[in-house]
């Protein structure tokens, strides 16, 4: 293009970008003006609106007021308060549970115990007062002082409702209050409503507590629709928590507010914002209905659900919401700034003109550079100007000779460029390379969920081809059931930068390409730009259809062990008391016997069956202990004073130690209390029985106890034959005997013993008495708590 045009072109350029800048700067602070002013209107209206509203929730609470002061209600009231009034509290406690449990198992409505409760004058009032009022209310119901019902227009679900939220409010520990129940929707009406609860007063007192389920539908509707504004405007009628009351054209409590505006709305002011869409903008102008926050006189609150209603208030304030487009709102403004632009651009056009017939007198010396040009062009990077003049020409001559030196200097330029894209390209590869040994299923999409990358591995795990799987949603690996969680996870994501499962394992279930479902787990990870909109997610993702099947199985053991223990604890149970009592029987007849019998052969065949009697019960207590503590993890524990335990036990043994001529010297150094638990008495038993059992005749027994750093140690020196080396570690375990066969005994005890011992989280041993026979040990901690070390 030839300079004089470039000329032309520049100054028109120029005039355009000045234009531009003229028409913005005064489009930037007509539109700020414009929009207060717009702003201002939607919050007038919308207090407006809001008054209207608190005044119609008023009038509701009025109707309710004066209906509750008919004589016909007082009247009923007085009865029904005298007959509870007249019980003591406990008495009508028992009375208002009877009713009431025969109310809510009574499903029939023409019973009589129904039927007195709707039928009756009173109800009958209220029923006549719905149908001049059809469509408004869904019930109407009175309760007495005490919170039962004495008239109804519809079977409720109980008959008692003094525990119920909106009647604690209402009675207001007894100085009433109308109190308005944000129920939801209620689908006796199938509509919107408000549980209007008044108290009933005489005299100052409370007497009964009246609720009229008022229709809210057509209310808010009829303000919902009055409002107009344009093609955009709009009215609705929210909760502080974002959920939709009322607006045109959906159902009740079936949209929300976006998440901006509920934080807007949560200072409980009035205001208002512009919130920006995915697709437009919008203003919005916001005003709370005073009497929903609660007043001296009114109270308004709620629950979430209940069998008769969805979706009910907790605690939340209703505001009036305007709103209208931003594109709308500034309609006018743009419509201005169009006829400007217009005029300005005429203007323009002139100037341009003009530059055309300058240019083409200023350009003739450019001519001559162009063959110069021509020729760097072709690669001739050796020529230069003739620099004569020193204007701006002149500058130009020097910057082109100064471009076809560094021309010159950078011919290698085209290399580098080579090199890089080679690299880029190995780098690539490398990446692939990585995913293919990744060992899991890798899949990488975009923010709008749009699969760009995936490995074999998750081919092979979902049954697809590579080109399958990429440019579609992921949601086709998933189920159905998971589809809408993801999307309004990625809609969050987007709108907050909230994400619950970014960097976690998780387990859900996925979808192959033949439809089978089946149970993997996923880690999610993303990259890519700081803007959440250009975001890139990478999920690594596991088939771990194997580990829940081992899983299954596992359990089923579980199971299947914990049967085989309740057998063995059944068959212990039957052991002991089934062959215990025949046992004992044998043991008591043969000592019977021996005592009545005079021939000495015979006495030595009884005395014979009396040991092994006494051996075979012997062998089954213990067996029961042993059953019993085997599979126990933890014992309980409590202060025990050893020493009287220990001095106990001695006692016991007197006859067997006079049986053998023995003794049994015990030091205790005093009282010692330790934490344990009463069956330790076993092991002290079993050690001073053992010791009198294997020890000589005429010997001592040695008992030693002492504390040692937070430690009961316990030793029972006997002088006996002792424990050989190789047994001293297999005499705790069950049936062993350290090789003696002349001793009668089960080879339980010892075992039973450190089974104890264990629990205390202690240690039982033996040692060579170096007196001859043996030392036995035992090392507990005197809390009970502690591990052993």
């Amino acid at each position: 293009m030839k300079l004089q045009y470039k000329i032309s072109l520049l100054v028109f350029g120029f005039g355009l970008v000045f234009l531009g800048g003229i028409e913005s700067l005064s489009y930037y602070f007509t539109r700020i003006q414009h929009l207060n002013d717009v702003n201002k209107h939607l919050l007038e209206s919308a207090l407006n609106s809001a008054e209207r509203v608190e005044l119609t929730l008023e009038d509701k609470a009025n109707v309710a007021l004066a209906l509750s002061n008919a004589p016909i209600i007082s009247k009923a009231l007085f009865r029904s308060n005298s007959f509870f009034g007249g019980m003591t509290e406990d008495e009508r406690k028992k009375e208002i549970k009877r009713l009431n449990d025969k109310w809510i198992k009574t499903v029939d409505l023409s019973d009589p115990f129904i039927s007195s409760y709707m039928t009756n004058p009173v109800s009958l009032f209220l029923k006549e007062h719905m149908d001049r009022n059809p469509g408004k209310y869904g019930e109407i119901f009175i309760t007495n002082r005490y919170g039962t019902i004495i008239a109804t227009t519809g079977k409720l679900t109980t008959l008692a409702h003094s525990h119920k939220y909106w009647w604690v409010a209402a009675f207001a520990e007894g100085d009433g209050r109308v109190f308005f129940d944000d129920r939801g929707f209620d689908a006796s009406v199938s509509g919107y409503v408000i549980g209007v609860t008044v108290p009933i007063m005489k005299d100052g007192d409370i007497i009964g507590i009246m609720k009229c389920n008022v229709n809210m539908d057509a209310i808010l509707l009829d303000e919902v629709q009055a409002f107009k504004l344009g093609k955009t405007g709009a009215l609705k009628v929210t909760r502080s928590g974002g959920m939709v009351v009322r607006e045109k054209g959906k159902a009740v409590l079936s949209t929300r507010v976006p998440g901006a505006l509920v934080e807007e709305m949560g200072d409980r002011g009035t205001g208002t914002i512009t919130i920006n869409g995915l697709k437009k903008a919008s203003i919005y102008a916001y005003a709370p209905i005073p009497i929903t926050s609660g007043t001296p006189q009114y109270g308004f609150g709620g629950k979430g659900e209940s069998i008769d209603h969805i979706k009910g208030n907790r605690g939340e304030l209703w505001y009036v919401l305007l709103s209208q487009e931003l594109s709308e709102a500034l309609a006018p403004l743009r419509e201005e700034l169009r006829r400007d632009t217009f005029a300005g651009l005429f203007i323009v056009i002139i100037m341009g003109l003009l530059s055309l017939v300058i240019g083409k007198r200023v350009s003739l010396p450019v001519m001559k550079m162009e063959a110069m040009a021509r020729r760097v062009g072709r690669g001739d990077f050796d020529v230069e100007m003739d620099v004569r003049s020193r204007d701006e020409l002149g500058s130009l001559a020097n910057s082109f000779n100064e471009m076809t030196r560094n021309l010159r200097e950078t011919t290698t330029s085209v290399d580098k460029l080579s090199r890089e894209v080679s690299e880029r390209r190995k780098a690539e590869e490398k990446l692939r390379s990585i995913l293919v040994a990744a060992g899991d299923g890798i899949i990488v999409a975009s923010a709008d969920s749009r699969i760009v990358i995936v490995n074999e591995d998750l081919c092979n795990t979902f049954g697809y081809l590579e080109e399958e799987l990429v440019g579609r949603d992921v949601e086709m690996l998933m189920p159905e059931k998971y589809r809408k969680a993801h999307g309004d996870g990625m809609k969050r994501y987007l709108e907050s930068g909230a994400a619950k499962v970014l960097g976690t394992r998780i387990e859900i279930e996925g979808l192959r390409k033949d439809g089978s479902v089946f149970p993997i787990e996923i880690r999610i990870e993303e990259t890519g730009e700081a803007e959440r909109e250009k975001k890139v997610f990478v999920a690594a993702i596991r088939d771990i259809s194997d580990r829940k099947q081992n899983e299954e199985k596992l359990k089923r053991y579980a199971s299947n062990l914990e049967e085989s223990n309740r057998v063995k604890d059944l068959f212990t149970d039957i052991m002991r008391h089934d062959l215990m009592n025949p046992a004992g029987v044998i043991m008591n007849s043969a000592e019977i016997l021996y005592e009545e019998e005079d021939s000495e052969s015979k006495r030595d065949i009884i005395r014979m069956i009396i040991d092994n009697s006494s051996q075979c019960v012997e062998l089954i207590e213990n067996a029961s202990i042993y059953a019993r503590i085997e599979h126990l993890d933890e014992l309980e524990k409590n202060p025990i004073d050893l020493t009287a335990l220990l001095k106990d036990i001695i006692r016991n043994f007197a006859f067997n130690l006079q049986e053998k001529d023995m003794t049994i010297i015990f030091d205790s150094g005093g009282e010692c209390v330790a934490n344990m638990n009463k069956m330790i008495s076993e092991v002290f038993s079993n050690l001073i029985s053992n010791a009198i059992k294997y020890g000589n005749k005429k010997s001592r027994i040695e008992i030693n106890m002492s504390s040692d750093e937070g430690y009961l140690l316990l030793s029972v020196k006997d002088r006996g034959e002792g424990v050989p080396d190789g047994a001293k570690e297999k005499i705790f375990e069950r049936f062993e005997r350290a090789g003696v066969t002349d001793i009668k005994g089960t080879g339980l005890g010892l075992a039973i013993a450190k089974r104890i011992v264990d629990l205390h989280k202690g240690r039982i041993w033996v040692e060579d008495n170096p007196e001859g026979g043996s030392i036995f040990y035992v090392r507990i901690p005197e809390d009970g708590g502690k591990d052993y070390k």
